[in-house]
């Protein structure tokens, strides 16, 4: 490699053709900035590259509701999404709930539909004052003795569902 003299010119070569097209256009700049005829305020590639761009506003989506702010609130969100899980999950198969007209209740959400087009000889053969079958597979499969304790104190379909539908929604 020879080494350039200050008092000589710089010799720039032509780029070869599978050069992309940023290095040619930095070869052609930097051969037109040195032209005596042109204006020598030229921006540089740099100074384009590093200028501000314009800020856009970016549209974001409001959330629907108000997320919880305070401990207290986060506790009672946290509890409420427990209780729903607890309302989808599924018992074992072998701790399914058969009732006396042969439906099968896999979770609480099928316990709560049941309830709705059960039978008073259905519903009166599973809660009467020796047990209550509802109230038991609620405690023991699915460990909710809350509503265990609520639905031991129902003497009716229409009182369960209540308690069932205050507990969930």
């Amino acid at each position: 490699m020879a080494l350039l003299k200050r008092d000589q010119p710089r010799q720039i070569q032509e780029p070869p053709k599978e050069v992309p097209p940023l290095a040619r256009e930095i070869v052609e700049r930097s051969r037109i900035a040195g032209h005596s005829e042109l204006p020598q305020e030229l921006p540089r590639i740099a100074e384009l590259v590093e200028s501000p761009r314009p800020e856009y506003p970016v549209a974001r989506e409001q959330p629907s509701e108000q997320l919880p702010s305070s401990s207290e609130e986060i506790r009672e969100v946290k509890e409420r999404l427990e209780r729903v899980e607890a309302l989808l999950r599924t018992a074992a198969p072998g701790r399914y709930l058969v009732l006396r007209d042969g439906k099968i209740l896999k979770n609480i959400a099928d316990l709560r539909s049941a309830l709705v087009t059960m039978s008073s000889e259905t519903f009166n053969l599973h809660v009467n004052f020796e047990r209550n079958d509802f109230a038991n597979w609620v405690r023991n499969v699915f460990l909710e003795k809350e509503l265990a304790e609520r639905l031991e104190g129902a003497t009716s379909r229409a009182q369960m569902i209540r308690i069932l539908n205050e507990y969930f929604d």
